[in-house]
């Protein structure tokens, strides 16, 4: 057993989600997540009980953002220190999100080795931000405008645009974590055709299983 573990909470509105985060985090035996929580207000509760560590915090939760819950983490237990995860490449919210007190922000996409590199960056103390994040936010100290979108941005961008419609109906219910069997019923076709698809959409886009296939649907607004 490691000499010390890290405690860490989860705080996201997508249980799936959180089943996928906790996965990751299980690789390591030095890291025990010691609560989950689906909104901002029951993780104000698991603060003051379990004293965590480092906390994850999505950006986007009901009700208190988890950009004001890291401000008031902060308040609760200054030694906790929070990592921000979250679908948004985005410069202002990341800008926010520092400036309330998270010392990480990572994004979902890459919630995986650079998950867990940031846990052990905010458990000593030290600050591990998406770098195509750094890169927006030194843009800011620099005071550089941000970039506009181009025009007539496709919705389907690469891998999405390789599935056919059917595979893209089988991964919004996959996302909606709806069986094979579920699947089936609703699509009126059968089991083995939904496994066809979900075999088709894995190689795709280059994932391994449903909880990745989620997380990149609902990083990328499909859902």
């Amino acid at each position: 057993m490691p000499e010390k573990t890290i405690k860490v909470i989860i705080v996201d509105d997508h249980d799936i989600v959180r089943e996928g985060l906790r996965r990751i985090l299980e690789k390591r035996e030095d890291i025990e997540v010691v609560a989950e929580a689906a909104s901002a207000e029951d993780a104000v509760d698991m603060l003051k009980k379990h004293n965590p560590d480092v906390c994850l915090f999505d950006i986007q939760l009901p009700g208190m953002s988890g950009i004001e819950l890291t401000e008031r983490a902060r308040e609760i237990n200054p030694d906790c220190e929070v990592v921000v995860l979250t679908m948004f490449d985005d410069r202002e919210l990341a800008t926010r999100a520092i400036k309330a007190g998270a010392i990480g922000y990572v994004l979902k996409a890459n919630a995986n080795q650079q998950l867990l590199d940031a846990i052990d960056a905010a458990y000593r103390g030290e600050s591990l931000i998406s770098p195509s994040v750094a890169r927006k936010l030194l843009d800011v100290l620099a005071g550089l405008p941000e970039p506009k979108e181009p025009p007539g941005d496709v919705a389907l961008a690469e891998p999405y645009n390789q599935l056919t419609n059917r595979e893209l109906e089988v991964l919004k219910l996959i996302a909606e974590n709806k069986s094979n069997r579920q699947i089936a019923d609703e699509l009126y076709i059968s089991e083995h055709t939904v496994k066809a698809h979900v075999k088709a959409i894995f190689r795709k886009l280059q994932i391994d299983d449903r909880t990745q296939a989620v997380m990149m649907a609902i990083k990328d607004g499909l859902v």
